[in-house]
């Protein structure tokens, strides 16, 4: 690790800052506007999403940034009343970031005289790296990325002086900029102009096709692409607005479609999901078997369903109710889960208006659910799984149970079962259920699958 910028200079990390003129000299009543906004899609952000303005005028003139992890993006435009003469970049050139000192984000522009692959990377001052970005092959013509003062894990990072790398098919430029975090405010760069900032329209979410326009002012009309890099995420559906004029500092949303994408290694094994299922409740009938073969066969008109929930009755003289279609969807292929919503009435007693199961008959509820499982194993329906109670945080009309009930039950009651055991089942998933069990690591060890539901509607996370 570089220890110094002395050490970093003599080791040719970085160059010899040099400044320089960006705007070709031979452009006349030229100026450079701010333009500013936000790329989402739905309600999320597109990070590292590529935004260029092409000059009509003279399309082989762009000007382009990078989105930052919230979407946004800052761009420096030239824009003229005359025409533009041989405004090719000529040479590599990496200018000076604007704004600088920055609190919030700063545009870094560069230039490209050939096609080259482009890496942006910022160090702090020992030359550690903060920030990399893997802009990928751009052609001839003027770029920014925009940085949001954040690490590659998204962090913020602490207000200094930092510097910033350009590397392009073998060629290297070194900068400085100072980040203070605790600054308000914004600097904007220079301008060849007299209006101020507040004056500047706004122009929001233009439609494919759109822009907003002004007559008889100095100004040029640009298309624009919104497109992926090699690091944009989510990736999004490539989007192109033509005509836009662009006369002053302006702010400029974009809403895109993004493409769902799910990356699969093959090579490792994280999750896996095991099926889909429906459930079979104590307030509706068992199912047929017509009803069973159409949720679990896998033919024309069949469901292909793989997992069946069952309730478990308190009262053991009702088991045999779901015992038939239990027993014809696992010789189908599923696999069931049970969970109760009432304990037997003998060993509950209500506490503030809400039936609980007694401390002192929780060995008589583990050894209940136990045979509800060797009942059902020996009439060739076997449990895959057994909860402990549904929904014990969202009881009104059922047994209901507390973070440390349930807790205690898991931790001294659960091995018993005799089967891999479910909870907590909490209605939509709640923490304050699951993490005490989760954190503890009696309790963890009987914990074979984390219960919960969305809304109403039932869902298992496999954890063991």
């Amino acid at each position: 690790m570089y220890k110094s910028i002395a050490e970093l200079l003599n080791n040719n990390v970085f160059l010899v800052f040099v400044l320089f003129q960006l705007v070709p000299l031979k452009l006349m009543n030229a100026q450079t506007v701010s333009i500013e906004g936000k790329v989402t899609s739905s309600r999320f952000p597109i990070k590292q999403a590529s935004v260029t303005f092409i000059d009509n005028a003279d399309t082989t003139i762009k000007f382009s940034a990078l989105t930052d992890n919230s979407g946004n993006y800052l761009i420096g435009v030239i824009t003229s009343a005359e025409s533009y003469t041989n405004n090719l970049p000529t040479k590599f050139e990496l200018a000076q970031n604007y704004p600088n000192p920055f609190s919030s984000s700063t545009s870094i522009p560069y230039q490209l005289e050939k096609e080259s692959d482009v890496q942006v990377t910022i160090y702090d001052i020992l030359g550690r790296v903060v920030r990399k970005f893997n802009v990928g092959q751009q052609s001839v013509g003027l770029y920014n990325v925009l940085w949001d003062g954040r690490n590659n894990f998204g962090q913020s990072v602490a207000s200094g002086v930092y510097f910033y790398r350009l590397n392009a098919d073998g060629e290297s430029q070194v900068k400085k900029m100072i980040f203070n975090q605790n600054r308000s405010g914004y600097i904007p760069p220079p301008y060849n102009s007299s209006l101020t900032k507040n004056s500047f329209p706004t122009i929001t979410n233009l439609p494919t096709g759109q822009a907003g326009k002004t007559q008889n002012v100095q100004g040029n009309t640009f298309t624009v692409r919104v497109q992926n890099t090699s690091t944009t995420t989510p990736l999004l559906i490539p989007r192109e607005l033509e005509n836009v004029f662009i006369q002053n500092d302006t702010t400029i949303n974009f809403s895109v479609e993004y493409i769902p994408v799910a990356t699969i290694n093959f090579d490792s094994l994280h999750q896996y999901i095991r099926g889909f299922g429906a459930a079979s409740p104590w307030y509706l009938p068992a199912m047929t078997d017509s009803e069973v073969e159409t949720a679990f066969g896998t033919g024309d008109g069949q469901l292909g369903f793989s997992i069946l929930r069952l309730t478990i009755e308190p009262d053991s003289n009702l088991w045999y109710k779901y015992l038939t279609s239990a027993k014809k969807a696992h010789d189908m292929g599923a696999i069931i889960f049970a969970s109760p919503w009432n304990a037997p009435p003998s060993m509950t007693e209500v506490v503030d208006g809400q039936t609980r199961v007694r401390y002192d008959k929780y060995d008589e509820y583990a050894k209940h659910l136990k045979s509800y499982n060797s009942y059902m194993t020996a009439n060739d329906a076997p449990m895959y799984a057994i909860s402990v109670q549904n929904e014990p945080d969202f009881a009104n009309d059922w047994t209901g149970w507390t973070p440390d009930e349930m807790l205690t039950f898991m931790k001294e009651n659960a091995p018993t079962i005799g089967t891999k055991v479910m909870a907590p089942e909490s209605f939509q998933f709640r923490r304050n259920i699951s993490d005490p069990i989760l954190n503890d690591s009696v309790a963890l060890v009987h914990l074979d699958i984390v219960g919960g539901h969305i809304w109403r509607w039932f869902g298992c996370l496999s954890v063991g």
